[in-house]
């Protein structure tokens, strides 16, 4: 028997430090990119650090740096140094909408979810506009199980960003929590009709079918496409014997 409550995956935002999109290169293993990554991040840091020398900076331009290692630091994996940074820059400007948010992301993933919540919140009082703390905000509200306040969030995400694909598919999951199958499918459709190859979606609208509505057939047809998108899932033995079991009844 599956666990509705630990089954469903929820999206986390992951933040991009640069807006050029960096991607393994073809023929190059996950290995040496992480190698690479790594390598371009530690550089990109120790110049940001050594910038700070600098007793001419004004508070602005030491708050943009602070932010810019916290940014680097998250991408790292680096949390407890994301935090660090990300107050740093705080402290030179306390109005700063994107290093509260950075704050905010970090203190999520330290499972610091009241003091994430207080920051994401001051963050999108400071740039309503800004679909991403929205979207970290929902995450934190959906940890403290405040289901109503992560929907209306996620809400106000994909009205920001209509592309916000892992938005949708986090309303979909909250649907489902709250008992409304037919709108959890809605918005799970949605999130793949953005990005067809969302393989977390599949597997959600494989549940759904699954075990909420009860259509096996297309319940094994999400179940394939999430194997199809992911085929290295750690999930991937569990969800094979799910089809396998739909198929034989």
């Amino acid at each position: 028997m599956k666990c509705i409550l630990n089954i469903f995956f929820i999206s986390a935002l992951l933040i991009q430090c640069s807006s050029e999109k960096k991607e393994p290169l073809e023929n190059t293993s996950e290995e040496e990119y992480k190698i690479t990554k790594n390598a371009r991040i530690n550089t990109e840091l120790k110049e940001q650090r050594d910038s700070l020398e600098n007793a001419d900076l004004t508070d602005v331009q030491r708050a943009e740096i602070y932010t810019s290692i916290s940014e680097l630091n998250s991408e790292k994996g680096n949390v407890t140094e994301a935090i660090k940074s990300a107050q740093e820059a705080i402290k030179f400007q306390p109005n700063q909408y994107s290093s509260r948010f950075l704050l905010g992301k970090s203190l999520i993933e330290a499972a610091r979810y009241d003091e994430a919540i207080a920051q994401l919140e001051q963050s999108g009082s400071l740039y309503e506009k800004y679909a991403p703390a929205h979207f970290e905000l929902a995450n934190a509200y959906y940890k403290k199980y405040r289901y109503k306040d992560a929907l209306k969030e996620y809400q106000i995400t994909t009205q920001l960003d209509k592309g916000h694909y892992e938005a949708y598919n986090n309303m979909g999951v909250l649907y489902s929590l709250m008992k409304k199958p037919a709108l959890a499918e809605k918005n799970f459709r949605q999130s793949v009709k953005i990005k067809p190859d969302f393989a977390p979606a599949y597997r959600n609208l494989g549940l759904l079918y699954d075990l909420k509505l009860k259509k096996p057939k297309l319940a094994i047809l999400n179940y394939e496409k999430y194997l199809e998108y992911m085929p290295n899932s750690p999930q991937r033995k569990n969800v094979m014997y799910w089809i396998k079991t739909l198929k034989e009844n």
